[in-house]
């Protein structure tokens, strides 16, 4: 299992307060963290030249369609809205 960061810790903090727990708490935290995206700049920037571009554009799809689909469990429609595209596109996109 691994430790929360330092912003989910106080995630965890404040849910305990406000009497979130479980599931509510894992589903707020990553509504949360999708809501912001991740500065990615210096992991594209560590690519170049080591990886065609195709290649880190499927990787960074089949990442983002697994964690969506592992935060809603399985759901393909809740991982679409997640990603905020089409359950159809989804649904191309799996069937790579």
């Amino acid at each position: 299992m691994r430790l929360p960061a330092a912003g989910e810790r106080d995630a965890l903090v404040a849910a305990e307060n406000d009497g979130i727990s479980g599931r509510a708490l894992e589903l707020k935290v990553w509504r949360e963290t999708l809501e912001r995206p991740p500065d990615l700049t210096p992991h594209l920037r560590a690519a170049v030249g080591h990886l065609p571009l195709h290649q880190l554009e499927e990787q960074v799809r089949q990442t983002m369609v697994g964690e969506a689909l592992g935060a809603t469990q399985g759901s393909r429609s809740g991982a679409a809205k997640l990603l905020r595209i089409s359950r159809q596109l989804l649904q191309h996109i799996l069937k790579r």
